[in-house]
């Protein structure tokens, strides 16, 4: 869990300890994704994919709390413990993704960083939308070349439906609700971006 309050630095009483935090996460910008699928990825990084999902949230829902962006951020530094497993991988197989979340979980919160757990509902529930369209937008360019960037690109989309229906939902609880509002319009324009 991300203790500081927004914008407080690090402790200054060990250095070393921050020059450590430093470190850890900005090698988690280094972690190759799609190892799996190397010629889908085209070796793609955790800081390239994290750039392009910042970019995403940034157009998509620009109003996101300091939380969402500091957790997008650093949402998949928590890899260099556990690897980059495969979306799909993890989408197809529930128990898996569960103990994988909770070990990235763990790595996170011991480097004082925001954890999915940080967000309430519908940030949970938009931020993970905005995470798998990254995947399917990059995927997008290659689909009719590689049978196995299609398959991912197919699982991402069909992901994204899933998570928008249950978005959908939570937004009907809400009518009023200012931040249903904002949920809706980003709910939108991520659906119409699932069209080629």
């Amino acid at each position: 869990m991300d203790t500081r309050s927004v914008g407080t630095a690090l402790s200054n009483d060990d250095i070393a300890s921050i020059h450590k935090a430093v470190e850890q996460r900005l090698e988690g910008g280094d972690i190759i994704r799609y190892h799996t699928a190397p010629q889908v990825g085209r070796n793609q990084t955790v800081g390239q994919h994290t750039w392009r999902g910042m970019v995403l949230l940034d157009t998509i829902w620009p109003a996101a709390s300091t939380t969402v962006w500091r957790y997008f951020l650093y949402h998949d530094v928590g890899e260099l413990f556990t690897g980059a497993v495969p979306s799909p991988v993890k989408w197809r197989n529930k128990e898996l993704h569960n103990q994988l979340n909770l070990m990235e979980a763990e790595a996170l919160d011991k480097m004082s960083l925001p954890t999915f757990e940080d967000l309430d509902e519908y940030e949970q529930l938009l931020v993970e939308m905005i995470d798998v369209l990254e995947l399917v937008l990059y995927c997008r360019p290659v689909v009719k070349m590689l049978p196995k960037a299609k398959e991912v690109h197919e699982a991402g989309i069909a992901r994204i439906w899933k998570l928008s229906i249950a978005l959908e939902l939570l937004i009907k609880e809400a009518v009023e609700n200012p931040i249903a509002v904002s949920a809706r319009k980003s709910l939108n324009i991520i659906r119409s971006m699932l069209s080629p």
